[in-house]
């Protein structure tokens, strides 16, 4: 029943990511909700054609986790015009860049330490979450609160991955995000000319 579960929301927020990209095509946010259902089908496609489950997009979109996904719904509705939240500081992203980048060396054994353990079990990953949690409320981001108590619960619930940082942090999936964010920005720039 739990694999199974972790592969239906692999399927879903890889399709929300997928549908993030997807919204950055010219005139695409008229069409909120069928950018999503393309990309949902895009990314099932992929896993009937026997791509594993996902394909090859999962393997784009991992680790496993609910934060990005969240952020990227919540993006994909501002742009609609759906659903309005206060913007995040310049500041704000570059501490949180900081803190993954810090994490990464770390498991690199470039520090001495490894922090990555520390989100298996224990303190770390209740702290994690509450300090999350606590900066979203104090600057209005009701999408990451909800996104850090799904993830919470996917990591007890043992859905996905089995490091709670992988919920939140999705480093692999940020170079990805760059390079499709700055690909579409630079097509959308050479059509409008």
């Amino acid at each position: 029943m739990i694999p199974m579960a972790t592969q239906i929301w692999e399927l879903l927020a890889g399709s929300i990511v997928f549908a993030w990209v997807l919204m950055h095509v010219p005139g695409a946010k008229r069409y909120f909700v069928w950018v999503h259902l393309v990309a949902l089908l895009v990314i099932a496609g992929t896993a009937v054609m026997g791509w594993s489950f996902g394909g090859i997009w999962m393997a784009t979109f991992e680790p496993f986790g609910t934060l990005l996904p969240g952020i990227c719904l919540a993006a994909s509705s501002k742009r609609a015009g759906l659903w309005h939240y206060p913007p995040i500081s310049r500041w704000e992203k570059l501490f949180a860049a900081a803190l993954i980048v810090l994490v990464l060396l770390g498991t690199l054994d470039l520090l001495g330490v490894v922090p990555y353990v520390w989100f298996y079990a224990g303190w770390p990953p209740a702290a994690l979450a509450g300090v999350l949690a606590m900066w979203a409320v104090w600057r209005g981001q009701m999408h990451v609160v909800i996104c850090v108590l799904l993830a919470q619960t996917f990591w007890l619930l043992d859905i996905g991955s089995s490091n709670f940082f992988d919920h939140v942090s999705h480093v692999l999936l940020v170079p990805a995000l760059v390079v499709s964010g700055l690909t579409f920005q630079i097509w959308r720039r050479r059509s409008s000319d």
